[in-house]
């Protein structure tokens, strides 16, 4: 046999670097990731400051990253959640904080993070505070450290003096059961450990040039200056929605007011029978919930994606300060709000009509206001409708939508082009004008 050859130095490094590899696997971190709590020891509940608002446990249930994560019980009072003691004060070779929750509620649910660099517990202020609108099922937090900046001055946070980081939710009135996993440091845009298909629909990677686009293009939003519009931008939150997923519950009061960017979403609300009614249908550029907002009640219907959606939420906050504050904004809102009252006003009307064809012409003489595009002496409606969409908006059955649409047809008075789009003859209006 003969002599064993001598390891070159390109091997050794080789070698080192393979063994970097498999050490960084069997932890399940990635270089350039600092966990700050990952919930796989008991001796992790001990980090944490308690109150008799709160309940810490490990579970095994909705894990991210290992096999437990912290289960979290927040009972009614002021700010019931989570604050952790922080060991790794200096922030500095990081580029974000990411975590992982787990919402087991029917309906969408409010939480704050809130992050100090100063030890003395400085006001709502002196500190970082942000909304976050946490959706049934998984949701990833992401909060780009280049982005933390004081609420009132916006004085840059110090990332070498990070000394308090709490998520908590703010005065809430019931039991909320919120499961915790994986809170770490990276240095590179991490991305959640929940499966991308779990998280919904279209619209993940769109660009912040297309964001502001599209809330410039938005009514309420339309006065404001590029600048104004960037730091709104730094202040929502981005979520996508499934398809025929629900986006708010009825029976919640919200904490959010709701901006379409991609998508289209209805607002249905279910009578005594079961039966399915839309109220209203929002698409690209409109908003909702804003009325929650306003008065602290319930939301009058449930809001749900008809196609994928991305969705922009303003929190509360955010509202009051960087909204509702500016008077161009407020006209703006006020005169939208006011055609909103106008819109149920005449779905009312509609609604009286006991004649199946009086009805289905009403609807889509109110339809073509909003959303009707003139073409020659014909308007013609925009939005794609189904006789199932046609049969909720106006509470019958799709049997009879069917016959009077064809009906209508028959007549003239409207036209289904090959779109599927509707064309209403120039003589629509006439039969209901003394009655709209």
């Amino acid at each position: 046999m003969g002599c064993p050859r001598k390891t070159s130095n390109k091997a050794k490094l080789a070698l080192a670097v393979l063994c970097s590899l498999l050490l960084f696997h069997c932890h399940g971190r990635s270089p350039g990731e600092s966990a700050l709590f990952d919930f796989e020891s008991d001796s992790e509940l001990d980090e944490f400051y308690w109150d008799c608002h709160t309940r810490f446990s490990l579970s095994d249930a909705h894990p991210t990253h290992g096999s437990r994560s912290l289960k979290l019980e927040l009972y009614p009072s002021d700010y019931p959640g989570l604050a952790p003691m922080l060991h790794e004060s200096s922030w500095v070779n990081y580029r974000e904080l990411c975590f992982d929750i787990y919402n087991a509620q029917t309906g969408t649910v409010p939480v704050s993070v809130r992050i100090d660099d100063r030890a003395e517990s400085p006001d709502y202020a002196d500190r970082y505070n942000r909304s976050f609108a946490l959706r049934p099922g998984a949701n990833h937090i992401s909060i780009p450290l280049d982005s933390l900046f004081t609420s009132g001055s916006g004085r840059r946070l110090d990332p070498d003096r990070i000394c308090r980081f709490l998520v908590f939710a703010d005065h809430p009135k019931g039991k909320i059961v919120l499961y915790v996993d994986y809170i770490r440091l990276t240095d590179f845009s991490c991305t959640s450990a929940f499966n991308n298909k779990e998280r919904g629909g279209k619209g993940t990677h769109m660009k912040k040039d297309m964001k502001i686009d599209i809330l410039r293009k938005i009514d309420l939003f339309s006065s404001l200056t590029q600048d104004e519009l960037q730091k709104l931008l730094k202040d929502i939150s981005i979520e996508n929605f499934r398809k025929n997923q629900t986006i708010l519950y009825e029976e919640n009061t919200s904490e959010f007011m709701y901006i379409i960017l991609e998508g289209s979403v209805k607002a249905v609300q279910r009578t005594e029978e079961g039966k399915e009614m839309v109220l209203a249908i929002h698409r690209a550029g409109d908003f909702f919930g804003e009325m929650s907002l306003i008065d602290n009640q319930t939301t009058p219907a449930t809001v749900v994606a008809k196609e994928d959606s991305t969705i922009a939420l303003v929190s509360k906050d955010i509202f009051y300060t960087s909204i509702v504050k500016q008077n161009k904004v407020l006209e703006k809102l006020l005169r939208i709000l006011c055609s909103r009252l106008r819109e149920s006003w005449k779905t009312v009307q509609m609604l009286s009509f006991n004649n199946a064809a009086q009805r289905i012409k009403c609807l889509l003489l109110m339809l073509s206001g909003k959303y009707g595009k003139k073409t020659g002496d014909r308007i013609t409606l925009t939005i794609k409708l189904t006789h199932q969409d046609l049969a909720e908006m106006t509470g019958m059955a799709r049997e009879t939508v069917t016959r009077v649409i064809d009906e209508l047809q028959k007549s003239g008075d409207i036209v289904i082009l090959k779109d599927k789009s509707i064309s209403l003859s120039p003589d629509f209006s006439k039969e209901l004008e003394y009655t709209m």
